[in-house]
């Protein structure tokens, strides 16, 4: 299992769980009075979402600089909200032409490794796939 990236900066590197959605029906669908069924014209395929929930790790030698250290990685993905490219899933799998809609840490907290000490915080991530069969 991999850890999942957006433009090659992971996302979350602890117990990743991840859902693509499946991509909707563009569909225009008219009733004719007095004819059984529905018209129907077919408009493709639109979007689907992602959403991943896992946990962003950082190391420091003391309780405060892992926590600093935390707080850069989640910044540094936050800053990709509203961006497009390209995602990397928990299996490898690449999924094309994506837009990260957000990036929502919870409750960070710090333990310690013997003389090291290690920050984490939950996340969960919305992703948005523009065009679900460039897969």
């Amino acid at each position: 299992m991999s850890n999942p990236t957006f433009n090659s900066l992971t996302l979350c590197d602890r117990g990743a769980v991840e859902t693509p959605g499946s991509p909707g029906a563009r569909v225009y669908l008219e009733n004719l009075p007095g004819v059984n069924g529905d018209f129907v014209q077919l408009h493709g395929r639109s979007g689907r979402r992602i959403r991943l929930n896992g946990e962003l790790t950082a190391a420091g030698a003391s309780a405060a600089l892992a926590h600093q250290s935390l707080k850069a990685l989640l910044r540094q993905c936050q800053q990709l909200v509203g961006t497009s490219g390209g995602y990397v899933g928990t299996d490898g799998q690449p999924y094309l032409d994506c837009v990260l809609m957000s990036y929502r840490p919870r409750a960070s907290r710090v333990s310690a490794n013997g003389q090291d000490y290690t920050a984490s915080a939950p996340v969960t991530v919305e992703i948005h796939q523009a065009a679900p069969w460039a897969i």
